[in-house]
C-alpha cells in the first residue's frame, strides 16, 4: 500500500512514513477476511465513518494560521495531503508553495480549515506524450493546468469549518483585526475583554511602583504615551488571551539632550547552555519564567 500510495501521488520516496501511517490508518477501518468486523469497531465498540476520508497526496488550500497570516497577501495556501492528526479530528498537511515568507517549504502542519481537490496531484510529474510533441506544449500545458488549480475558489463550506473549529472568537479576529488606538478596543465587540486587559497593566504598574508624580520642570517637555493591543493566540488558531501594553512615546527623546546613556539586558544562548549544563551536573532543578510586564 505505502509503495503505491508514492507513486500514485508522485511523493518524494521520504514520505514513506507518512505513507505507512496512513494505509495502517485505513486497514484499521477494513473489516477482516473472514469477519465482518473491522478491527476499529472491535475496540471502539462502534461502526467507523468514512466521511472524511480524502485521497493521498492530493492538492489542498489551507486556510493561512492567524499567527502567520498576512494583511495583504493570499488567506491560503497550497499543500499536500498526508494524513490524519494523531490527537485531534485535524487532517495534516505538507507545505510545497512559497507564497508566504512566515511560512517554510516542507513544513507539516495540522489544519481542519481546508478545500481539498481530489483528483489533482501536485507532486505527479508530467510524462512526455510523444517524441514529436513539442517540449514548450507540453510545458505551456503544464503551467496551464497549476494555473487553473490555483485559481480554483474554494468551496462554499469552507466558512462552515472555520466557525465549527475556532469558533466566533477566530471570526471576529479575521474580520477586525487588532485595534490602533484606545478607542478603537473599548468600542469594538469585544470591548469588554480589550477593558479587562488594560485594567490589569494598569493594577501592575501600580503596584510595580514604577513611577512617582513629581512636578515637571520648567525647561522639560512631558513625553506621550499610547496603548498597544495583541492577540495571543494558541496553537491551534484560537484566542488565548488579551494582552494591553502602556508604552511611553520614547522616540521623541533626543540623544545627548534628553539621555546619554542606554542598557538592554540580553542573554547569550552560550550563557544559557552554560546554565543547564551545570543544573545537569550538579543535579539541580531548573525553572522557567515568563514576565507577565515590564516597564
Amino acid at each position: 500500500m505505502m509503495n503505491a500510495m508514492l507513486i500514485s501521488s508522485g511523493m518524494s520516496q521520504d514520505m514513506w512514513g507518512e505513507a505507512i501511517l496512513l494505509a495502517t490508518y485505513l486497514l484499521n477501518k477494513i473489516p477482516f477476511k473472514k469477519k465482518d468486523v473491522t478491527p476499529y469497531e472491535l475496540w471502539m465498540r462502534r461502526k467507523p465513518s468514512y466521511k472524511y476520508l480524502k485521497v493521498w497526496g492530493c492538492l489542498a488550500k489551507v486556510v493561512v494560521p492567524p499567527p502567520k497570516v498576512q494583511r495583504i497577501g493570499p488567506k491560503t495556501m497550497d499543500c499536500v495531503f498526508i494524513g490524519y492528526a494523531h490527537h485531534s479530528s485535524a487532517y495534516q498537511f505538507l507545505v510545497y508553495d512559497l507564497k508566504n515568507p512566515e511560512i517554510h517549504k516542507n513544513t507539516i502542519m495540522e489544519s481542519r480549515n481546508a478545500s481539498f481537490f481530489e483528483e489533482v496531484f501536485p507532486c505527479l510529474k508530467k510524462e512526455l506524450r510523444s517524441s514529436s510533441t513539442p517540449v514548450d506544449e507540453i510545458v505551456h500545458d503544464e503551467d496551464q493546468e497549476q494555473l487553473e488549480a490555483e485559481e480554483v475558489e474554494p468551496r462554499r463550506s469552507k466558512r462552515q469549518r472555520i466557525e465549527k473549529s475556532f469558533g466566533p472568537d477566530f471570526l471576529t479576529y479575521m474580520v477586525e483585526g487588532e485595534p490602533q488606538t484606545y478607542r478603537d478596543a473599548v468600542t469594538s465587540s469585544e470591548g469588554p475583554q480589550w477593558k479587562e486587559a488594560i485594567k490589569n497593566e494598569i493594577d501592575l504598574i501600580l503596584q510595580n511602583h514604577t513611577w512617582e508624580l513629581v512636578d515637571l520642570p520648567p525647561w522639560c517637555k512631558p513625553l506621550g504615551y499610547r496603548w498597544i493591543f495583541k492577540r495571543k493566540m494558541k496553537a491551534n488558531g484560537s484566542i488565548d488571551k488579551y494582552k494591553a501594553r502602556l508604552v511611553i512615546k520614547g522616540f521623541r527623546q533626543k540623544e545627548g539632550v534628553d539621555y546619554f546613556d542606554t542598557y538592554s539586558p540580553v542573554t547569550r544562548i552560550t550563557s544559557i547552555r552554560l546554565v543547564l549544563a551545570i543544573a545537569a551536573l550538579k543535579n539541580l532543578e531548573v525553572h522557567q519564567m515568563d514576565v507577565k510586564t515590564l516597564f
